[in-house]
């Protein structure tokens, strides 16, 4: 892939090179141990642009803090979530229906890692 900066409006013709290599890998895969992709399956957090069938990134070496969007595996589920640490732990979606998960104890709670990216095709 090759980064190519254009003004809004019809390209020049006369300007047909490329300026830079663009590898998705280098500027979103920090870990690549740690990291795998995803496919999302449902509405939950269609309200920030994670769409169904968007590919995720997620990273399982970031240590989760509040407000990042985890992956999480709540009672034999994964679910893709905002996560809230305070003033009580809860898991938030960012769809039209879902109610935000709230878990009592952190023995209830698995992350299984940090989204850092997606990725929606149209």
């Amino acid at each position: 892939m090759f980064l190519k900066r254009d003004p809004v409006g019809w390209p020049s013709p006369a300007d047909d090179y490329s300026e830079d290599f663009i590898s998705l890998n280098q500027h979103l895969i920090k870990n690549p141990a740690a990291t795998y992709l995803m496919r999302i399956d449902s509405n939950s957090m269609i309200g920030i642009g994670i769409n169904i069938k968007s590919i995720l990134i997620v990273d399982r070496s970031l240590k989760p803090k509040n407000n990042n969007i985890v992956i999480a595996l709540v009672d034999g589920s994964y679910v893709c979530r905002q996560l809230k640490l305070f003033p009580k732990l809860e898991l938030i979606s960012r769809g039209v229906v879902n109610k935000p998960i709230t878990i009592d104890k952190e023995e209830e709670l698995e992350i299984i890692g940090v989204v850092i990216a997606a990725i929606n095709q149209y």
